[in-house]
Formats: C-alpha cells, structure tokens, sequence
C-alpha cells in the first residue's frame, strides 16, 4: 500500500502520512481535518406510544364562559439599529462655516477640528508626546500666512508700545496734556502782541509786518531771492518772521493763508509758500508743508511749553508763472491752542 503524502498548503512542501506541522514552514498540516466519529447504532423502530393508563383523553381545558383559550399572543421588539460611526469628511466648519480642502484637520479659519471622529486627533498619553507624525501633518496642513500673521502682528505691538513709550518719556506731562485737547478739539486763538521780520531789510515792498495778523486780505511780502533751499527756517538771503505773544502761551498749531489771496489776480504772478520751518523761542525748528492752494492751511505744530516767541521761515517756494516777481507773501498767521 503507497504511503500517503500531505502536502502543506502554505509552502507546497510534501510531508509524510501523520505529521501535524510541514517541515519546511512548520505551519498546521490539518486546520480541516476533523477526527472520524464512531458511528451509531440504529435505533430500533418503535410504534405509536399508548396513552397511560388512567389518563383520560378528553377536549383541553376552556377558559370561564365555554370559551377556549386564546393562543399565546407574540410582541414584536423592536430591534436597536447598530450604532454606526460617522465617518464622512466635514469640508465646512460647523463653527464658522469656512470651506476646507480635502485631507485637511483643522478649519483653515478658527483652528476647529473638522472631523469629531478623526483618528489624527488623537489624546496625548500622560508624560508623553503626541506621534511625531500627527505633528507633521498638523504642520503641513496649516498655511504658511496663518502662522506668519500671529509674527506680524505681535511685531506691529511692539513697536506701537516702543513709540508710544518714547513720546511719553520725552514729555510726559506735555504729551499727556496735548493728547487730552486734541481729542476735545476746542482750538482757541492765541493773542499775538506784534510781529516782525528779521532782517527789517527782507520786507518787500512798502507793505508792514503788520499785515500778516490784521484780520484782512493785506498780505505781507518778503524779498524773494534766495542763495539755496533750507531744509528747515528761512532760506539763505531770505528773512524770518517773528510774532511776539501777549503772554507766555503753550501753541499747538498755526493756521497760514499760503500767497496773496485768492481773489487777488497777481496771486500766480508770484512765488508761492510750499514750505515752512517753526521755532519756538529759537530753539528747536520744525518744518512743515503748506501746499499751492487758495485757502487757509492748518499746520499741527506743538511747543510743548508756554513760550513768548514763535519764529517762521520760508525753506521753500514754487511758482506758476514763467516770469515770476523776485517776491514771496504770506496774507494771513493765526497761533492756536487747544482749550
């Protein structure tokens, strides 16, 4: 009788009748395999059993009133439908309704976790740290400008605190004062005692000093024949003019009509005032545009201090006309304060 070979069904190697593991990749031979059953012995055929003597076969049992029973009445369950997981992609943000690509966790917008039941969200383990991959991922997924954004703007803080804390520093009494009155914006005109022009030399004309804070259309006009531009105060060859207050007052602004007036048909023959440097006392000046047109220009000027001088230059002057008058005109100086 040929032996009978078991061939392993897992690396096809031939193994011999009665093993239980292959001998190449020692896996189980005979996972199907069931041990034979002994066979039964048939049962020998039997009749009708008779009723038990004294047992009486009669109708089953009625209920009250000769009614028979009723069959046992079945109640249908209701059966619990299987939880089932959520597992559809949130492309919208529940929380503030930003559209998201695909592939992404978090809103690009408020940062929410798009899907409640990501896996990528998964708890850190106490004293541990999230998978290194997760944070990769997380990484990708947020755009390069929303993590530059939060660089940007704490950078712009700083430097608004730095600024702010530097002009305080330089004055804090003063600064604190001013910033009070320029919100209330209650400007006040401050007296002026006299005005007049340094050299006396540089008035053109036969025009006076005067003129520049009388109330009227009559400007006052400067020789204009300057040696070169000054970057503040009065060009070289050119005069200062210099208003004497009344009493020592803080000034925090000048109002100045540029040129003749505007109804004035010589307003164009001239040069034109386009800027003007300030010195308070003589000391520290400060330049500041005043423009072409025909109307009154507010200049925010700010002593910083009671004084009694205030001194204006003309660094620079522009004209329309080809053959324009060696000559420059302010028509109206007003100081003020802020109440």
């Amino acid at each position: 009788m040929a032996s009978i070979e078991l061939i392993c069904e897992n690396c096809g190697t031939a193994n011999p009748q009665g093993a239980q593991f292959g001998q190449n990749c020692k896996s189980f031979l005979a996972w199907d395999r069931t041990t034979p059953s002994t066979p039964t012995q048939p049962r020998p055929a039997t009749g009708p059993v008779p009723p038990v003597a004294g047992t009486p076969i009669g109708p089953p049992p009625t209920a009250p009133g000769g009614r028979p029973p009723l069959p046992p009445t079945q109640v249908a369950t209701a059966v619990q439908p299987t939880p089932q997981r959520d597992t559809a992609w949130a492309g919208f943000c529940t929380w503030c309704g930003a559209g998201n690509p695909a592939g992404r966790h978090l809103c690009r917008r408020c940062g929410l976790l798009l899907d409640r039941n990501d896996g990528w969200a998964v708890p850190r383990v106490a004293g541990g740290q999230a998978p290194v991959a997760a944070a990769a991922e997380h990484q990708r997924s947020v755009p390069g400008w929303y993590r530059l954004r939060g660089v940007i703007g704490a950078a712009a803080v700083l430097a608004v605190v730095a600024g702010a804390a530097g002009l305080v520093l330089a004055n804090p009494v003063g600064r604190a004062t001013g910033t009070w009155a320029t919100l209330n914006r209650q400007a006040v005109d401050v007296p002026v005692a006299g005005v007049s022009v340094e050299p006396p030399g540089a008035v053109a004309g036969n025009n006076t000093p005067g003129a520049a804070i009388d109330g009227k259309v009559e400007e006052l006009s400067l020789a204009w024949t300057p040696s070169g531009e000054a970057a503040c105060g009065a060009a070289p060859g050119t005069g200062w003019i210099v208003l004497q207050l009344r009493e020592p007052t803080r000034i925090q602004g000048l109002m100045i009509y540029p040129g003749l007036h505007g109804d004035n048909p010589r307003r164009d023959a001239e040069y034109l005032p386009t800027l003007v440097g300030v010195e308070f006392d003589g000391v520290a000046c400060a330049a500041r545009q005043l423009g072409t047109a025909a109307d009154w220009a507010t200049i925010e000027v700010d002593s910083g201090r009671p004084v009694s001088t205030i001194r204006i230059g003309i660094a620079r002057a522009e004209t329309k006309s080809t053959e324009p008058g060696p000559r420059v005109s302010l028509t109206e100086i007003r100081p003020f304060t802020y109440a």
